[in-house]
């Protein structure tokens, strides 16, 4: 199976990325996901803190029977840069 990648900001992740990744996992089936949210996202300056977007992507993730598993993960300012790059 393959792994997939997620990156946004998440204030907060709600269903529609969930349906996004729902409907990645059927038109690609992956096993893994890695979830990458954003510590500091230059173009979201008053986003709240990156804690409580990952506290809550959690605790949104944790409310769905999903059909492959997920790891979140917060991205640091140096990796945001070579990722707009």
């Amino acid at each position: 199976m393959q792994t997939a990648v997620f990156i946004g900001t998440f204030v907060p992740l709600h269903g529609a990325h969930i349906g996004q990744l729902l409907r990645a996992h059927q038109f690609t089936p992956f096993s893994k996901i890695y979830i990458l949210v954003n510590k500091n996202p230059s173009h979201k300056p008053n986003a709240t803190s990156w804690q409580h977007r990952l506290n809550m992507a959690k605790l949104t993730l944790e409310s769905f029977s999903l059909p492959f598993e997920y790891k979140l993960i917060p991205v640091p300012p140096v990796v945001q840069r070579y990722i707009q790059e």
